[in-house]
């Protein structure tokens, strides 16, 4: 687990971290498997793997304002089945005290979806009021390339979709999902597009106040500086993650 790499939490942080975090990526995927656990990369790394060369991203590895070395770098987002979230936590834990932490992001198995490799339906829901079937074959895996590092993920249109699981997208995230929509248009329409029509608006009828609130939260903190914004999301995602937000 990125043992290679002895880099405190306290250390000096160096000017770039794209290789340490690239292995980490690596490891953490062939850590998976090595347990047996389906998952599936999404979020900004997915995104840029589809959206830009397999040599050459705009992600940032060395984001200024950093509070601790893990904000410095992407997070790591998977999609696990809800039976894997303990055991997929408690190596996300691990990860966070290692020589090289990096932040593994869970809030969407956690919270919107119930991922079942094993079975023909998986679930999107909300709360324990709304649950909406769509096909496994949604979250079938798709092979891409970061930066030379295979990842497994999904299609471009349910990583689309994705986006806009937890609430409306950020500001930050408009610009790459008009591009990965551009590669959508080569994707045929599908019953998936129905159902995260229908999660959305069973979603919208039955709102969550807590969810809601988090939403409202995180579009403040992205109008800080980014000192001030690491700052908050140094002390409150710790607090997020306990309370099964992330």
């Amino acid at each position: 687990m990125a043992a290679t790499h002895y880099l405190s939490h306290d250390a000096p942080y160096q000017t770039d971290l794209r290789e340490p975090f690239l292995d980490t990526l690596n490891e953490v995927q062939s850590e998976f498997r090595r347990r047996g656990i389906e998952c599936r990369v999404i979020g900004s790394l997915a995104t840029s793997a589809y959206i830009e060369p397999p040599v050459a991203c705009s992600l940032d590895f060395n984001r200024s304002g950093a509070h601790t070395v893990d904000q410095r770098v992407p997070d790591i987002d998977l999609v696990v089945p809800r039976h894997s979230l303990p055991e997929a936590r408690d190596y996300r834990d691990t990860l966070a005290r290692s020589s090289f932490p990096v932040k593994v992001g869970l809030a969407l198995p956690t919270s919107v979806i119930d991922f079942r490799p094993e079975e023909s339906t998986s679930y999107l829901t909300h709360g324990r009021r709304v649950e909406v079937p769509v096909s496994s074959d949604v979250f079938k895996p798709v092979q891409r390339v970061l930066l030379g590092v295979p990842i497994t993920t999904v299609s471009a249109r349910t990583l689309y979709h994705s986006y806009h699981l937890l609430g409306p997208a950020r500001r930050r995230d408009r610009s790459k999902l008009e591009r990965l929509a551009s590669i959508m248009e080569d994707e045929p329409t599908d019953d998936a597009d129905v159902a995260f029509q229908r999660f959305t608006n069973a979603r919208r009828d039955n709102p969550s106040p807590v969810r809601s609130a988090v939403r409202a939260a995180e579009a403040l903190v992205d109008l800080l500086p980014p000192v001030g914004r690491q700052k908050i999301r140094h002390y409150a995602l710790p607090i997020a993650s306990a309370l099964g937000l992330r």
